[in-house]
């Protein structure tokens, strides 16, 4: 169990909530979508964007540095912040840097809760790699800790409306294993399925213990590459792809 709940209020002058799927180390994307608001009416002001994941962060340190201080100064412009999720293809390290835990671009550490308005979102970071071997293998950049940190108590998680993770619950989709790609990998890396069916489970029993106490209006997740939108019992599940971005719409609204 978590020792501290860690809270980050959004503040009061921004209006707007974004989500948006993996982007691997394409920052110049979401400075894209700011400057242009590619996708909606107006570019983006006055607005959090939260990244489910596969930031790309730990990779190239330096060019990210510069990356990211570009990204901060067109924040400060437009009134915006940026919230990072952990994915597998990020460094834990990198996300634990106090550079970025407040201001313009924040790396949240796993299990941190956001408030927005009148709402409390959980994210959760970590997944795990199929390609892990080859990685590890060939130096492409891997890290032992990529995985969600397993809790196992959650009762403490209280008046959460919204989650956002890097992987979803067995209940979401894509539903099981079939992906050839997926079996490919499961050949040589002999408890890869075991682990990946172990993640899922234990989203699904994350989000089973959650709607007892809580009313969870929204999930939103990446890692899979593709999009998708489901209800199921009563929770809109948003599977966000590559660089896709998605504006949050309250639902009592």
């Amino acid at each position: 169990m978590l020792t501290k709940e860690t809270r980050i209020k959004i503040p009061d002058d921004i209006d707007n909530l974004y989500f948006c799927g993996d982007i691997h180390a394409n920052l110049d994307y979401i400075k894209y979508f700011i400057k242009t608001g590619v996708g909606f009416k107006n570019k983006i002001s006055n607005s959090c964007i939260i990244l489910c994941g596969d930031v790309g962060l730990g990779f190239a340190p330096k060019l990210e540095e510069q990356k990211l201080s570009e990204l901060k100064k067109i924040c400060e412009k437009q009134n915006c912040i940026i919230m990072c999720c952990r994915g597998n293809h990020d460094s834990f390290l990198a996300f634990q840097n106090p550079k970025y835990k407040s201001g313009r671009v924040i790396t949240l550490s796993d299990y941190d809760i956001i408030e927005f308005k009148n709402k409390r979102i959980l994210t959760i970071g970590g997944g795990t790699s199929i390609d892990r071997l080859y990685r590890k293998q060939n130096g492409w950049g891997y890290w032992e800790d990529e995985k969600i940190a397993y809790l196992d108590d959650f009762s403490q998680f209280q008046n959460i409306q919204i989650i956002c993770s890097h992987c979803a619950p067995t209940c979401a989709y894509p539903y099981g294993f079939d992906n050839p790609i997926v079996k490919q990998f499961c050949k040589d890396d002999l408890t890869l399925m075991d682990e990946l069916i172990y993640e899922r489970d234990y989203l699904q029993r994350l989000y089973n213990e959650l709607s007892k106490t809580n009313t969870i209006e929204d999930w939103y997740y990446g890692h899979y590459h593709q999009n998708m939108f489901q209800t199921i019992n009563n929770t809109r599940f948003h599977l966000l792809g590559i660089n896709n971005i998605v504006q949050y719409v309250n639902s009592e609204m």
